[in-house]
């Protein structure tokens, strides 16, 4: 029997052996026309019912190769019978067969466009699901007393609010493609709804995913990814970031879902009221039904014998549960209409549940009421256990007669209190069903606001927690059509520290200074070396932090090129060079300056012509945007060519464009900063507005901000960190009033969900995964493709080899490492490291003290290891709480250990190139500014030219031009006990917060400030 190989990625993400599986090697071919293919090889099995399993293509490879026939010993199988089976990073169809003990000869045949064919030759054997046990029948009714549950018409009082996300068709995750994920499952296709992430529970060792399907027999699965057979090109979608409503024709029958965020279940309507839910043996071998009777009586009774009871219906619903193995997973069916049939259906060979049907249900809403919590077989004799169920069966099925489908949300910014305070108003689709039901309104909060360990809700608002535990929080709310809550601001400040009047980092800096200067003050300004915006001023824009260090000659020269550079990055509709090289190669062999521009000026380098800025537009809302990066992988692929109507055209959800955005804000920050060019930055605001405008169109109910694709599919890169910040002061320095509110709205979504994400996995998920806590997540891993969508939870890795560095991996400290990458990724933004240790203080120094305690394997240490390194020691340098001999010890440490960060910030291409002791100047300076009484926050219209601090005497000296019309100063300071001085004559200024001092210059000139 052949044994197939697993992937590291296997071993770190699923609890399923893939080794247990017949896997079918060594492939012949065989002779086939032009354009198709033909490959037969042999295995050995034992004699049995087996399913054979063949890899689903990704859509863009769908109709390039297709895998048509197989045969075994000449006789051809059915068609895939279901794609519930799982892969590694995808979905398999499964086709059902008996095979008699000894070898057997295997042949597929299929169309092939392509030479890819590596795919389709990924052909396992596994055994059928065994028999299922003999069902004992059970015939219980208990009495329990119904809670009153009672909505609140709120009178909503918007004034002095502004109306946010929802005023207008956005949407949010919903966007681009279908399918989708929702509050505790996924609808990779239309009407199929699964439960992915449990392939992450260690108890969960099947190699399918856990699902059901209400779709008509016979239907073609509808969808953008796998397992999609068919596209939703002729398919009705209409949506908002709360929910969607999905129309199409399956089966040649209307058919519909409705889902949403706001609610646990999911409507399906089929006119002809032939209601089935298949696709059961996927969901666990049930045994049994809750079925409500007379008054408050509920009764049990075997599954197989629902037929005959189903006109005794005493409400709307009835409940499957009892699975004869883990997970137990009760499943909440609601009706709209009393059912006149009911049937169920049983696999003929091994006795597994495999279908329920209905008739004269036109409308029905499933549901399974305990999220994301599993059981092992519940034991229908546990009365506390079947109360509670009975408890959920009464609160769900009314609060799905009320189904939320729209959210409108309306925030005011508190300054003084630096929080947002958000006011909810929802809007229902109401459903009246035979039993008279009285619908229960019901006004959920986002989980994530929960999660994050952030939120506060107001003390007049009766917030109850309906025991519904999400992928992304517990889901809360408030019975009724209006819910608020309010959450802090994001920590938007970054501190420039003064130079001390003695120091010796100028000398640090020197060194490898003037060869960082000479490799980037002749960089093309024609090419652009990453496919962003930012990268037209990457090679400049960190450096520029520590002008204050530098001699005159460098700080002039990369104050001429940064603002030349600024202006180009705003250029909507400028054409560059942008030269395609492998950026794989980049990452393995890090070439220095030297073979740099030898592999740069290699004639057989592919270039395209890429903009800085394109159009999109999301199709189901016509919801448009700005986006300012291509990511690599469509170039590389050859899906994308970079011409602005190839973009704009381009179905596919776009990733990581965030990315892009998140840095380049974040350039254009620091380079008006350094320059005070603001006049670039005021002209060019309505630019920046279409590209924020991505932002407001992919926020997300649930998870409070913008994922890293056109529709969401994951949970959140790190360098969109930095477009929150940048974006508010930007905002704020052009004086546009309108949009510093909106961007500080904004920035308190992401940073309550950057925050549930760090606090995720010690305080919420591993509950779920029978885990103990570890730290820290990486992501709110949502949909990805959406037929593998799981929150993943890693492994250890005992050793200290190089897969102790993988991603994935668990350290013995239960620290997952790669979390603290995803914190910032290649932002490297110390706002983010503030908030935490303000907000998370317990959560920020638990993580980094186990990242602290690891002693690095003696192997080449890879970027993202090197980049984990650094945002620890930014941690330590701006945390008054870390002495500067600590931080200066971590920094030899690192050294030693070869992941101190120098030259290059990650990949070795010309934009990331940085002065060679850049990060070690730029953690002592702010070691430093620990002793210091001030330093600056903010400017504008200013081009600092001197800041110096004199720590015996307790003085700031700081030396400015005003260049523009609407100077300010900003500084950060840690007492109020100060006299200050302009030009000679005393001056008061301003506290804008309790240690922020504002001075407006009437002219170029010196502050002294003198602190007691």
């Amino acid at each position: 029997m052949a044994k197939k190989e697993v992937s590291y990625y296997e071993q770190t993400m699923f609890y399923y052996d893939f080794k247990t599986e017949i896997s079918v090697k060594d492939w012949i071919m065989e002779e086939a026309p032009e354009g198709r293919f033909s490959r037969k090889s042999t295995f050995e099995c034992e004699e049995g019912n087996y399913i054979v399993l063949s890899t689903v293509p990704y859509a863009h490879l769908a109709d390039k190769c297709i895998l048509e026939k197989i045969f075994i010993d000449g006789k051809e199988l059915g068609k895939i019978y279901s794609t519930a089976f799982i892969r590694t990073g995808g979905a398999r169809g499964g086709r059902k067969a008996f095979l008699e003990k000894g070898s057997h000869e295997i042949r597929i045949t299929g169309v092939c466009i392509t030479e890819e064919i590596y795919d389709q030759l990924d052909i396992s054997i596994i055994p059928a699901e065994k028999a299922a046990p003999e069902s004992p029948a059970f015939y219980l009714e208990y009495d329990f007393p119904a809670k009153e549950y009672t909505s609140k018409k709120c009178s909503f009082d918007t004034e002095g609010f502004i109306a946010g996300l929802g005023k207008e068709p956005t949407p949010g995750r919903f966007g681009f493609s279908k399918g989708d994920g929702l509050l505790d499952f996924g609808m990779p296709t239309l009407g199929n709804m699964d439960k992915m992430y449990l392939c992450g529970h260690k108890k969960y060792c099947k190699p399918y995913r856990w699902s059901y399907s209400t779709m008509p027999e016979n239907a073609l699965r509808h969808g953008s990814y796998p397992p999609a057979e068919t596209g939703i090109g002729n398919d009705k979608v209409t949506v908002n970031h709360l929910s969607v409503k999905w129309d199409a024709i399956l089966a040649g029958e209307e058919f519909s879902c409705t889902y949403s965020l706001g609610t646990a279940g999911v409507i399906t309507e089929r006119p002809s009221g032939k209601m089935r839910i298949s696709g059961l043996e996927f969901a666990g071998n049930y045994q049994y039904v809750l079925f409500p009777g007379e008054g408050e009586k509920v009764k049990i009774i075997p599954l197989k014998e629902l037929p005959s009871h189903i006109k005794e219906l005493g409400a709307n619903y009835i409940l499957l549960f009892g699975s004869t193995e883990f997970p137990d997973l009760p499943l909440l069916v609601v009706f709209q209409k009393k059912p006149e049939n009911a049937f169920v259906k049983y696999d003929s060979i091994n006795g597994r549940l495999n279908e329920i049907s209905f008739e004269n249900c036109p409308l029905i809403i499933t549901a399974t009421p305990y999220g994301i919590q599993s059981f092992d077989p519940i034991n229908p004799m546990d009365k506390a256990f079947v109360s509670d169920m009975t408890e959920k069966c009464r609160f769900w099925s009314r609060a799905f007669l009320a189904y939320p489908v729209k959210c409108v949300e309306y925030y005011y910014n508190e300054q003084k209190a630096k929080r947002t305070f958000f006011r909810q108003q929802f809007s229902y689709r109401y459903i009246k069903d035979d039993w008279g039901t009285v619908p229960l309104e019901t006004a959920v909060l986002p989980p994530v606001a929960d999660l994050s360990g952030l939120m506060q809700t107001p003390e007049d608002q009766e917030t109850i927690d309906f025991h519904f535990p999400t992928k992304f929080g517990l889901l809360k709310g408030v019975l009724g059509d209006v819910s608020s809550y309010s959450l802090p601001f994001m920590e938007r400040a970054r501190k420039f520290p003064f130079r001390e009047k003695k120091s010796t980092l100028p000398e640090l800096l020197k060194d490898g200074l003037k060869e960082y200067i000479d490799f980037v003050k002749d960089l093309d300004d024609k090419v652009i070396y990453y496919p962003y915006a930012g990268s037209l001023i990457e090679p400049y824009a960190f450096a520029t932090t520590l002008l204050n260090f530098m001699d005159e000659e460098s700080r002039n020269i990369l104050r001429k090129k940064v603002a030349e550079r600024l202006f180009l990055a705003c250029s909507d509709g400028k054409c560059f060079d942008y030269p395609a090289i492998n950026h794989g190669y980049m990452m393995k062999t890090m070439p220095d300056d030297a073979k740099l521009k030898e592999i740069y000026a290699d004639p057989a380098l592919k270039h395209l012509n890429m903009y800085c800025w394109y159009k999109r537009t999301e199709p189901f809302t016509k919801a448009e945007f700005d986006i300012c990066y291509i990511n690599l992988c469509f170039l590389s692929s050859g899906l994308l060519e970079g011409r602005p109507e190839e973009v704009a055209a381009f179905k596919l959800p776009m990733i990581e464009n965030d990315w892009g955005v998140g840095l380049t804000f974040y350039y254009m920050y620091l380079c008006a900063m350094a320059t005070g060019r603001w006049d670039i930055l005021r002209e060019k605001l309505p630019l920046l507005k279409r590209a924020m405008r991505y932002f407001v169109n992919m926020n997300d109910f649930a998870c409070l901000g913008s994922g890293y694709s056109d529709n969401c599919m994951l949970w959140v890169e790190g360098a969109n960190y930095g477009a929150f910040t940048s974006y508010v002061n930007i905002a704020e320095g052009c004086g546009d009033k309108e949009t510093f509110e909106e961007g500080l709205y904004l920035a308190s979504r992401q940073f309550a969900l950057r925050c549930a994400i760090t606090r995720s996995s010690a305080h919420y998920l591993h509950h779920y995964y029978d885990e103990e806590p570890y730290f820290t997540g990486r992501a709110l891993h949502e949909e990805g493709y959406p037929s593998w969508q799981f929150q993943r939870v890693p492994r250890g890795t005992p050793d200290k080899s190089y897969d102790s560095l993988h991603i994935g991996a668990l350290f013995h400290n239960r620290l997952r490492r790669e979390g603290i990458y995803n914190m910032t990724t290649e932002g490297l933004f110390p706002e983010f490291f503030e908030g935490g240790r303000k907000y998370l203080p317990e959560d920020s120094q638990d993580i980094f003290y186990r990242m602290f305690c690891i002693d690095e394997p003696q192997v080449t240490v890879p970027w993202n290891v090197m980049q984990q390194t650094t945002s620890l020691l930014i941690d330590m340098a701006l945390d008054d709480g870390r002495s500067p001999e600590s931080v200066k010890n971590m920094i030899e440490r690192a050294r030693k250990e070869e992941r101190l960060m120098q030259k290059w910030r990650g990949i070795h291409i010309p934009s990331r190139r940085l002065p060679t002791n850049y990060l070690e100047t730029q953690l002592l300076a702010w070691t430093d500014m620990k002793s210091h009484a001030a330093w600056l926050e903010h400017s504008v219209d200013l081009v600092m030219e001197d800041m110096v601090y004199d720590k015996e005497n307790k003085t700031a000296e700081l030396v400015f031009t005003v260049c523009n019309a609407s100077p300010l100063l900003r500084l950060g300071v840690r007492t109020k006990e100060f006299d200050a001085y302009f030009n000679g004559e005393k001056v008061e200024g301003c506290f804008a917060e309790e240690n922020k001092w504002e001075f407006i210059p009437p002219s170029s000139g010196v502050l002294v400030m003198n602190f007691r």
